[in-house]
């Protein structure tokens, strides 16, 4: 939460607050619609997808801050999608799913849901639901977190620890130490960390990427040592 977008408006650049990363599950193309649409308009960022099946992979690469999850999808129903899940994550879930009996609503907060919601709907309320849920904070989720030896890293507050110590980075450092920590033992080239970090349009060269390695380093202190020179190669993350 707290991300900022700069979007380009005539002859002024306006800056856009992305209140929250929603992750929609929906099949029915016509209401994910309506949902994405009103969720926009708030200023959320959105992510929807139609296969039970691709949740999980979708879940673990997009990191939501909430779900909206159906409960009667494709290959795999919602009340095993949710399961899965809380198996992992205290990520928030609302439930939205045509049955409306009260055994079904029971057996969706069993599974872990936060909130259930039953077709039809006012995709004002649910939107109501949504901001009431995210008031709430579960800021705990331990996917939003990232652990390493002495280094810790809190990726919605994008705050930097070794041991007890903050560590004040810029935006690529961040990124740069987040990439390494999610891929540890992973050598990546200078090339490919130009690519993830500064995106495919960057003219710089790759000594862009040799400068902010050193400087990193050198913020990380005992934790520096964590990201090892690859001869000919590039870099990897990693506790020798």
């Amino acid at each position: 939460m707290g991300r900022t977008l700069y979007v380009l408006n005539a002859l002024k650049i306006k800056e856009v607050s992305i209140l929250a990363k929603i992750l929609i599950v929906e099949d029915d193309k016509r209401i994910g619609k309506i949902i994405k649409d009103y969720l926009k308009k708030n200023n959320h960022e959105i992510v929807m997808i139609e296969d039970g099946m691709d949740v999980m992979s979708e879940f673990i690469s997009y990191r939501p801050d909430l779900i909206l999850l159906d409960l009667m999808l494709p290959n795999l129903d919602g009340y095993k999608i949710c399961e899965l899940i809380r198996s992992i994550s205290d990520v928030p879930i609302i439930m939205i799913t045509a049955k409306g009996e009260e055994i079904d609503k029971l057996k969706g907060y069993e599974c872990g849901a936060d909130d259930y919601v039953t077709k039809p709907f006012s995709p004002k309320v649910l939107v109501a639901k949504v901001h009431a849920i995210l008031k709430r904070g579960r800021n705990n989720d331990p996917l939003n977190f990232l652990q390493y030896g002495i280094i810790n890293l809190d990726i919605l507050k994008r705050e930097v620890f070794v041991g007890e110590k903050e560590i004040l980075l810029t935006y690529k450092e961040f990124e740069l130490l987040k990439l390494f920590m999610e891929n540890p033992g992973i050598v990546f080239s200078r090339n490919l960390l130009l690519e993830r970090v500064w995106g495919y349009d960057f003219e710089g060269g790759t000594r862009t990427v040799d400068t902010h390695i050193k400087t990193l380093r050198k913020k990380l202190g005992e934790g520096g040592s964590y990201i090892i020179t690859m001869i000919r190669s590039g870099y990897k993350f990693e506790d020798r």
